[in-house]
């Protein structure tokens, strides 16, 4: 939870975890509960909207494997939208841009379904996307 918006918890354990500057930032001050009136820090993984590092188990809700990340749950796709998951995979196919449209992990889910492994889509993926134009693309990633 962010110092912004809840900064009575700042200090509180449980709402302490380790994350890399980038995914920190990301987050910065996104709003990760369910009802933000909440008056006390929450204790239950229900609480949240993001994949808690002390009340859930990430593989729970997110499966990744490299820099390819797919979603089992809405708290597992949360994540990957709002801490911009994509953006590794972004890199490695070398878009000029962000992956924003959700037919992207409906596509990796798709894929997943039929056998492949995470890294076979992203190399698929990386085959697939015209990287010379994708600077001028509207964020549609072709398939």
């Amino acid at each position: 939870m962010s110092q912004k918006r809840r900064p009575e918890f700042l200090f509180t354990q449980v709402n302490l975890g380790v994350a890399c500057k980038e995914c920190n930032g990301i987050k910065r001050d996104k709003e990760t509960l369910v009802d933000p009136s909440a008056l006390g820090y929450p204790s239950t993984s229900d609480a949240f909207l993001v994949v808690h590092p002390h009340f859930d188990e990430w593989s729970d809700h997110i499966l990744r494997d490299h820099l390819t990340y797919a979603s089992f749950t809405d708290k597992g796709k949360w994540t990957i939208k709002e801490c911009r998951l994509t953006r590794f995979d972004e890199r490695v196919i070398g878009l000029r841009y962000a992956i924003s449209d959700s037919r992207y992990e409906d596509e990796v889910r798709s894929l997943l379904a039929g056998g492949s492994t995470l890294q076979q889509i992203a190399n698929l993926i990386r085959l697939s996307v015209p990287t010379e134009s994708a600077a001028g693309s509207d964020d549609r990633v072709a398939s």
